[in-house]
């Protein structure tokens, strides 16, 4: 990824550069990059009706035809890769005419076209033969400036490689040079240099030796004077071609390669590469609209699909609210009716206590008159009794001829007192079975199980309240104390015991 932007102005035909945020145009005199001011000032007035123009969008869409590396000669790239991010002072121009830029590189005398392709001819003459002269050849053609930095690129190593490899390899330099000698023309055929190269360096590293890989590949791009990120490019380029029918690629031909470069890319939106090949695009500027339209479409269908994302979470957390809510109303109505049952039932057992309260009270009455009853009974036979005692009594208090026996008297007077007293003892046992009816015996029993349990939390709380205070005694009173608590439970469980 490269931090600057290189372009060529329609109408003035100059180089110019975005990088630290400063304009840059190419003087051809001096070789070397100078900061425009003009451009600048162009920027200035195109940000006054456009805000928020950016710097790169203004460069490449307004003001001139964006420019790849490989377009351009490699001194003039290199020299732009090596300017410092240091404030330089301004050249010394009339910033105020429109061709500030272009006065500059007027101050040298012009050179001729000949003069231009005599210099070239006699620097690529001076090159020293090698591996490299093909790609020097056509960098010195392509540029008066390139072929120095061509012939100095470093001698690319053959050792190591097979005769096929090195012969794919030349042929390859010899479609790059054949592509630089044909200018903008001739990217196609860079490109297919650059794949075949690719295609016989890197595919195979894994059963090679370490010749066969994307160093050895860039090293191969350097030594014929092309960058890396130039290189990827191409290969792109070929991509594109190859995913391309025929009728597309004659399309593809006849493209800018600022245009090809563009749609090359991997993050190139389908649809306008597919508008490239079809030839509904024909010009970068063109593309770049699109791809800026395009690039709003997107943002505003992302916005809307995360608003609607938001949307659906927002109402996802007001239905779980609305969940939330009917499940409190559910525990609210359970808890209600929960209570109503607890109400109803309290007030049967309550009613149903009431009615035993009052049957046993009314069974209690019965039980007492019948007692009554009885009593009365028992004192009538016992008046009888003390009756017949009498009569007897006087009876042996006369005399009679005969003998008398006191025991057989006393016998039949206790036979006759049994006789009479028979049904009063059976009324009186009557009246106590009718006492202790069902229903007496079980509360009976309610009520002494009541018992036992509150005479055992008697004990547990007399416990709770006494334990602390077992720690406040000496040691040798409070093991006393403790022996005759366990002496009380020992003697309240044993009787306990003997009740079962």
């Amino acid at each position: 990824m490269t931090d600057y932007m290189i372009c060529q102005n329609q109408d003035k035909h100059l180089l110019y550069a975005l990088k630290h945020d400063r304009f840059w145009f190419w003087d051809k005199h001096q070789n070397k990059w100078v900061p425009s001011d003009w451009a600048a000032q162009q920027y200035a007035k195109a940000q006054t009706k456009e805000p928020d123009l950016a710097q790169e969008d203004w460069l490449g869409r307004c003001f001139g035809i964006l420019k790849d590396d490989y377009e351009v000669p490699d001194a003039v790239g290199k020299a732009l890769r090596a300017l410092s991010n240091k404030e330089e002072p301004p050249c010394k121009v009339n910033t105020t005419a429109p061709n500030a830029d272009a006065a500059v590189t007027m101050a040298a005398p012009a050179a001729t076209l000949a003069e231009e392709t005599s210099t070239t001819q006699a620097d690529a003459n001076s090159c020293p033969p090698g591996p490299c002269s093909p790609a020097g050849t056509s960098a010195a053609i392509s540029s008066p400036s390139g072929a120095t930095a061509a012939c100095s690129a470093p001698a690319f190593d053959y050792s190591g490689l097979d005769e096929q490899t090195v012969n794919d390899l030349h042929l390859a330099e010899r479609e790059c040079a054949a592509g630089r000698r044909l200018a903008e023309a001739g990217l196609r055929r860079m490109a297919d240099g650059v794949a075949i190269a690719h295609e016989t360096l890197v595919p195979n590293w894994d059963k090679r030796n370490n010749q066969y890989s994307e160093d050895t590949f860039r090293r191969w791009c350097e030594s014929i004077g092309v960058s890396k990120s130039a290189a990827y490019r191409l290969l792109q380029v070929t991509a594109l071609f190859d995913n391309s029918s025929p009728e597309q690629q004659k399309i593809l031909d006849s493209l800018s390669p600022s245009l090809l470069y563009a749609a090359a890319k991997p993050s190139a939106p389908a649809d306008l590469v597919q508008a490239v090949k079809s030839g509904d695009i024909t010009t970068h500027k063109q593309y770049q609209d699109l791809l800026k339209e395009n690039q709003q479409l997107r943002a505003d269908r992302v916005n809307a699909i995360n608003a609607a994302r938001q949307a659906e979470s927002e109402r996802d957390a007001a239905l779980a609210d609305v969940d939330g809510l009917h499940e409190q109303n559910r525990q609210l109505q359970a808890a209600a009716t929960g209570a109503q049952e607890s109400y109803r039932t309290a007030h049967k057992n309550e009613d149903s206590a009431l009615r035993r309260a009052t049957e046993a009270e009314q069974r209690a009455k019965e039980a007492e008159k019948q007692l009554a009853g009885a009593r009365q009974v028992a004192d009538a036979a016992r008046m009888r009794a003390d009756k017949y005692q009498r009569e007897a009594e006087a009876a042996k208090a006369q005399p009679v001829a005969a003998a008398v026996d006191e025991d057989e008297i006393n016998r039949r007077a206790h036979t006759l007192a049994d006789e009479l007293t028979a049904p009063l003892r059976s009324e009186l046992e009557a009246a106590k079975a009718a006492a202790a009816t069902p229903d007496q015996i079980e509360l009976d029993t309610r009520n002494a199980y009541d018992s036992l349990l509150l005479a055992g939390r008697a004990m547990q709380n007399a416990w709770k309240s006494v334990k602390p205070q077992l720690a406040k005694l000496p040691p040798d009173t409070r093991a006393g104390a403790i022996n005759q608590l366990t002496n009380t439970l020992t003697e309240i469980q044993t009787e306990a015991i003997k009740c079962l």
